[in-house]
């Protein structure tokens, strides 16, 4: 049974009440279950696939992505996944508004918002969920933004970490969580790549005895 599915009007599209509504009721629905959960899965996820490797950026990037969907529904939020096909969100309601995704696992730093392909006209047009390190999710939408927020770079606009910061200190916007920093760059040898994952999975599933051996 879903217990948030909000469909309204462009109007209030436009000025994300229904995105704001959203969160308010993730924040205020959570169990301590689903947040353990989610804390959990994210810790051995960042452990295991040290983002200092480039591949595995995507597949934790992916599998937040997955945990994230799975925590709004456990609060009866109706949303489904649609980064594979829709430009510009990650997650759907029913009404067409949707959230983006992003994750940083570092103590700074800018967060790329967009990747904007050298369209340097590309904006910031999608709410997002900011999943921080030593913060939680903090959620953010355009209207939010001041000035010098956003910085545009050669192929993708980003949003600094002053900004994240103080949209973090509003208690309205924040989820509070143990998300952990990701492994020291001089540790990545000792990481799994996602690559080596399905190669691994694939030779067992074959019965690729010969070049299983090998690995």
């Amino acid at each position: 049974m879903f217990l948030f599915r909000e469909t309204e009007t462009d109007e209030e599209m436009t000025n994300f009440e229904i995105e704001r509504n959203c969160f308010k009721h993730l924040k205020e629905n959570l169990s301590r279950e689903a947040t353990a959960e989610y804390e959990t899965g994210v810790k051995h996820l960042v452990e295991r696939y040290n983002t200092a490797i480039y591949e595995n950026r995507f597949t934790v990037g992916g599998v937040v992505e997955v945990f994230t969907l799975a925590l709004m529904r456990s609060t009866g939020i109706e949303i489904e996944g649609c980064g594979s096909e829709a430009q510009g969100g990650d997650l759907i309601l029913p009404g067409g508004q949707m959230f983006s995704l992003k994750s940083s696992f570092t103590r700074s730093g800018s967060v790329i918002l967009v990747n904007t392909r050298g369209d340097s006209g590309t904006d910031w047009e999608t709410a997002t969920l900011f999943v921080l390190s030593n913060v939680g999710i903090v959620y953010g939408d355009p209207a939010m933004a001041q000035e010098d927020d956003l910085n545009r770079v050669a192929d993708n606009l980003q949003i600094k970490r002053t900004a994240l910061h103080r949209f973090a200190q509003d208690p309205p916007n924040l989820i509070s969580m143990e998300i952990p920093l990701k492994p020291p760059t001089e540790m990545a040898d000792a990481s799994m790549k996602a690559s080596d994952a399905v190669a691994r999975q694939l030779m067992n599933e074959l019965n690729m005895h010969t070049l299983r051996n090998q690995i």
